[in-house]
């Protein structure tokens, strides 16, 4: 016997009624209640049903809670456990198929009065309604009904027996379905839930049981030719037998495409808190944190993460890559979690479903109820691509899916932004950091050699920030690089070149016919499906015939003869040569898709830029402006617009009517000659609608645009420091160096601009503030703001001012601020400022001086302090308070260094509990992080 079907039988009951003949099988399903036929217990009315149990009789008493008459003949009962008692509870599932081999184990009339078992073989579905599963080859005795009966398959209870087709042979009989059980009694769906996720007696035996190999998986991952590349490129270009594109002259024949020492950043975001504390103090700021991207999402995968990120920010590259690192390392060991790659875009159905379509793809064939007992069991690593592509109808689907399986699974969530879709509850979110100007030239020398400072430099300035923040954008400029030497004046032109590039060049040894026709194919494939099936969904893949028959219309319209045969011919070109891909879905149908989704945007931006002169602003507006998936499409249009400013200021302003935010979005995208008076209707709009002031900051932040400079310099001298602290964060947003100057100027006039203005001082400051003790927080805020911007616009320029601050121990160490000062100094990691900090930190010797002890040893991690971590480890011993100790403890886990590692380790086996408790958390939460060696 089987340690499942062991269990299955601890979970079956035999119910008798007071003072009647015969009896019946029932089963536990969840915490109190047991499932059993309606015929077996109805004439119990409101009387107690005597439980017997593991051969107890009169274990326990049950009552009736309900029923269900024929056709359905159910009965859910409230058994009242005995004291101490915790009988396991069977694991439904409704997967069930013919030739499925089926087990139920059951109280017979004879000769077994302690149950016994029977197999059978699953025939099918009777036509009844509701449909009963028909089995045979096993007998069927009276006291049988109400059995459980187990799918011998999936290792799960598919349904309950109801009637014998004869007692006396083994011509089987007929059983509940778990479908119709689970729809009479919906509420059994969530306590079977609750209940598995804590008691995995079940889960465990059915994945033991199932013993699946993942290795054929694990290997199927790390040989893809999708995740090998990452490796070398950003994103592959073809897709036919993926040959290597020949290196252009300017690159160098040894180098690699891409650089794979390239290390992607990411940070957390803050949590959205308002209003202060009764104190008048500000609410206290989580510390924001800044990871190489592959270690932040591994740290925060078991509490769920979202990271969000621009098109092209590299999300779905750093997902790919975790998937070949973690399936690496999950050949290696047996314990490890299996990593599954799902792109949300080709949800159909169930997300288990997307789950188990991935693993069959790559060799490892499950069925749905193996799924989810691995996903209850915690095996999967989920990777969930593309929140923002999730179709619409699927949304509830995946907000549930996560609900069920968020106490076991770990999992991560790429999306492009926190509108539309939303976090799914998730409260973890990391963001995609743009690249360096470091990480941007070993981007480029990367891909072309000495001639990327070519290119470096022509990036220089604000175009460096609008251009090269994202890895896919830059791999774009360098192949146009290499070929014409310049870089294109905005992202629209880029896009052009890019696959007009492409078109003519890189795929020579394409059909002479087909390639004239590409640009025009692709275009209006890119807008059917950007118009997708409903006014909100865009359509991201497309069946292929689906697509045939929508080239096959156009080439018809345009007169071209034999349409249908060119559309198929040309299609099949495309895909083997061009940048979309072939898709096969669950149910085996091809589509097609984009291999980017920026690229299907571009592509769409060139036919509505066609469209554009013939649509009246009404339609402009109801059919376009108005929907959120169009705006990618529309900003790249603009920025095509060529010689016509009519035409572009015009469907700014009709988006200002629609949304402020977004006319100040398309504003900035316009060609930088139309952009002066675009930016002045954006200002004018803002006038009108009497925007406050911080909105009005946001909306000119919204456009990128340089032009808006001198609206938000006027900010900088508002009396309401928040509000200049807001105009200086836009300005670091835009990126506007020539602020520099200005902000400088604001940052050395801070203090003096306050003592003049003394009625400013809040009332709980007023002694410290005479003392000169201390800043508003408000005031240290604008400080660590301007120190942090200008610190990424012109280091050099703010260097000297940031040593004089840090130098002032009154004006940093005792803010009420400390984590923004924290993260704007932390910038200057070549500035001498340990001295200051190193004699503060060693006076903090009591249990009053820990905040500040904290907050010094924050900043000295940050700038790598070697001698800090020393004078830390001799804190341990100068105060017995455990508050003070435990700080001393958390202070040392901000340190990297072997040093840090060693003094925590020794933690391990301090006499104090809660010493051991917090240095163990720590030195857990770095194995994660794979900062330091163990």
């Amino acid at each position: 016997m089987s340690q499942i079907e062991d269990l299955l039988q601890r979970c079956t009951v035999k119910l008798t009624l007071p003072d009647r003949m015969g009896w019946g099988t029932g089963f536990f399903v969840a915490p109190g209640l047991i499932l059993t036929c309606a015929h077996v217990v109805r004439e119990a009315g409101d009387g107690p049903v005597r439980v017997r149990w593991q051969a107890q009789e009169n274990w326990a008493e049950a009552y009736v809670e309900e029923l269900r008459s024929d056709p359905y003949d159910l009965a859910l009962l409230r058994v009242r456990l005995p004291g101490g008692e915790s009988p396991p509870w069977v694991e439904l599932d409704e997967a069930v198929r013919s030739r499925d081999p089926l087990y139920l184990f059951g109280y017979p009339d004879q000769d077994f009065p302690n149950g016994c078992p029977v197999t059978f073989g699953c025939e099918g579905w009777t036509g009844d309604e509701p449909a009963l599963i028909k089995f045979a080859l096993g007998q069927v005795r009276p006291g049988m009904s109400g059995s459980p009966l187990l799918n011998q398959r999936t290792g799960m209870v598919c349904g309950m027996v109801k009637f014998t087709r004869d007692r006396s042979f083994d011509l089987g009989g007929g059983a509940i379905a778990t479908c119709v059980i689970l729809e009479q009694f919906p509420q059994l769906r969530e306590l079977q839930r609750e209940f598995h996720e804590q008691d995995h007696r079940w889960v465990n035996l059915i994945t033991t049981q199932a013993a699946i190999n993942f290795k054929p998986y694990l290997q199927a991952v790390l040989a893809n030719d999708d995740y090998r590349e990452w490796q070398e490129v950003y994103t592959p270009t073809t897709v036919e037998d993926r040959r290597q594109v020949p290196a252009p002259e300017t690159v160098i024949a040894s180098q690699p495409r891409f650089s794979s020492r390239l290390k992607l950043r990411v940070e957390t975001v803050k949590p959205d808190k308002k209003g202060d504390r009764p104190d008048g103090l500000p609410e206290p700021q989580e510390q924001v944190e800044q990871w190489d991207v592959l270690a932040g999402l591994r740290n925060y995968a078991a509490e769920h993460v979202v990271l969000i990120g621009k098109p092209g920010s590299g999300k779905s590259t750093s997902l790919e890559r975790l998937l070949w690192e973690e399936a690496e390392k999950a050949l290696q060991d047996p314990n490890a979690q299996i990593p599954v790659l799902v792109k949300l875009r080709r949800c159909t159905g169930t997300i288990e479903g997307l789950i188990r379509d991935f693993l069959v793809g790559h060799q490892v064939g499950l069925e749905i109820a193996q799924v989810e007992a691995l996903l209850r069991q915690g095996r999967f690593l989920l990777l969930l691509d593309g929140l923002n592509e999730l179709p619409q109808a699927f949304e509830i689907e995946l907000v549930n899916f996560r609900d069920r399986y968020r106490r076991t699974t770990p999992m991560i969530v790429s999306t492009r932004d926190l509108g539309g879709g939303g976090t799914l509850g998730i409260e973890k979110t990391l963001k995609m950091l743009p690249l360096t100007e470091s990480q941007m030239r070993e981007f480029v020398r990367g891909y072309l050699g000495e001639a990327g400072d070519r290119l470096f430099q022509q990036l220089q300035g604000d175009r460096l920030r609008k251009f090269a923040e994202t890895p896919l954008l830059l791999w774009m400029l360098c192949r146009v690089f290499a070929h014409n030497g310049k870089v294109p004046d905005n992202l629209g032109l880029a896009f052009r070149e890019f696959t007009q590039l492409h078109d003519q060049k890189l795929q020579a040894d394409a059909p002479a016919d087909s390639k004239e026709q590409w640009h025009k194919l692709l275009r209006h494939l890119a807008f059917v499906m950007m118009q997708g099936k409903t006014l909100i969904d865009t359509q991201l893949s497309m069946l292929k015939e689906e697509a045939e028959d929508c080239l096959t219309a156009y080439l018809q319209q345009a007169g071209r003869s034999d349409p249908r045969k060119y559309a198929e011919r040309w299609l099949k070109d495309l895909l083997q040569y061009h940048l979309i891909q072939p898709v096969i879905q669950p149910n085996f149908e091809e589509h097609i898709e984009f291999r980017h989704q920026l690229i299907q945007e571009y592509y769409a931006a060139e036919c509505l830029l066609k469209l554009l002169p013939t649509l009246s602003d009404e339609q402009l507006q109801q059919d376009y402006l108005n929907y959120l998936k169009w705006t990618e499409p529309v900003a790249l249009m603009l920025a095509l617009v060529d010689n016509d400013e009519e035409l572009a200021v015009r469907v700014v302003e009709q988006a200002l009517d629609v949304d402020l935010m977004l006319g100040a979005r398309l504003a900035g995208e316009v060609r930088s000659t139309f952009q002066e008076k675009t930016i002045e209707k954006v200002i004018a709009k803002i006038k009108d609608s009497q925007a406050l002031s911080w909105l009005e900051i946001e909306i000119l932040a919204y456009t990128g645009s340089w032009l808006a400079l001198p609206q938000l310099l006027n900010f900088l001298d508002n009396c309401d420091l928040d509000i200049a602290t807001r105009a200086v964060s836009a300005i670091g947003v835009i990126g506007g160096i020539t602020a520099v100057p200005h902000l400088i100027q604001r940052f050395d006039t801070i203090e003096k601009w306050i003592e003049d203005d003394s009625s400013y001082i809040p009332s709980h400051l007023g002694t410290a503030r005479a003392e000169g003790k201390t800043l508003d927080h408000n005031a240290v805020k604008l400080k660590a703001e301007i120190l942090k911007v200008c610190s990424a616009l012109a280091p050099e320029e703010i260097k000297s001012r940031a040593v004089q601050y840090i130098q002032d121990a009154s004006s940093f160490i005792d803010s009420f601020m400390q984590p923004e000062i924290n993260e704007a100094l932390a910038s200057f990691q070549q500035v001498d400022i340990e001295p200051e900090s190193l004699q503060t930190l060693e006076s903090c010797t009591s249990l009053q001086s820990v905040n500040k002890l904290s907050q010094i040893a924050g900043l000295l991690a940050k700038i790598k302090s070697a001698k800090a971590v020393s004078i830390l480890v001799q804190k341990l011993d100068l105060d017995e308070d455990s508050q003070y100790r435990n700080t001393v403890i958390q202070s040392l886990g901000s340190f990297d260094t072997q040093d840090a590692a060693k003094a925590l380790s020794k933690l391990l086996i301090d006499p104090n509990e809660s010493a051991r408790r917090k240095a163990a958390e720590i030195l857990i939460k770095k194995q994660h992080k794979k900062s330091i060696p163990f």
